[in-house]
């Protein structure tokens, strides 16, 4: 076995030591330096989040080439998930003056100008390792995103192919059904969109779905 892969292997079994992020579990707690939409740097604390939804953004790194597509993306849609009660955090591994100078700079130079939602410096790894989003092999946190409710539980989690860039349209769908699941009681089926019917999740409930749709 070669030195790089003994070092991969004793940093998993590192990793394994933090508790990880699942689904209707308490999010772990973190605190980190971030860039803001203002123009500081400031610390961010997850648990100021509670009584918001938080999608939590982690992409592998800053002037790369699918990543400033989704953070762009993200930023043109943060508004519309502030109506619904929900936050946009980023996360990447980069210093969060790699972060300010990102921002600061004109997306003819690669850059991808104000954001509309902070982004976390994951420096040391910590965030993306207690969320299970950091690729060992590369040192940097996968393409992934989890959504935590307002109670600072779990409640979804993704994770994309690096060479492939999320859809923000899913990022909404997803947080309005739990929000309405949540609400009413009832659970929503495949492709499931605002306004559209749930189900009520009893044996007659499926039945006069099934039979209806």
């Amino acid at each position: 076995m070669s030195r790089e892969r003994m070092l991969i292997k004793a940093f998993k079994k590192f990793m394994n030591t933090f508790e990880k992020a699942q689904i209707g579990k308490e999010a772990p707690e973190f605190k980190a330096q971030a860039y803001c939409p203002c123009g500081s740097i400031k610390e961010i604390d997850i648990n100021e989040y509670k009584g918001k939804y938080v999608v939590l953004l982690f992409y592998p790194l800053d002037w790369t080439f699918v990543c400033p597509t989704e953070m762009i993306g993200y930023s043109e849609v943060a508004g519309q998930l502030k109506e619904i009660n929900c936050e946009v955090i980023g996360v990447s591994v980069d210093s969060v003056y790699c972060h300010q100078a990102w921002c600061e700079a004109d997306k003819s130079k690669g850059g991808v100008g104000k954001l509309g939602f902070p982004l976390v410096s994951d420096i040391k790894r910590c965030i993306s390792i207690k969320y299970g989003m950091l690729n060992v092999e590369t040192g940097v946190s996968r393409r992934g995103y989890v959504i935590i409710d307002d109670k600072g539980k779990v409640r979804y989690i993704q994770m994309n192919d690096e060479r492939i860039g999320r859809s923000t349209e899913e990022t909404i769908r997803i947080v309005k059904a739990i929000q309405f699941s949540e609400e009413h009681g009832t659970v929503c089926p495949i492709n499931w969109k605002a306004g559209k019917d749930t189900i009520e999740p009893t044996p007659e409930g499926i039945k006069k779905y099934l039979t209806t749709h």
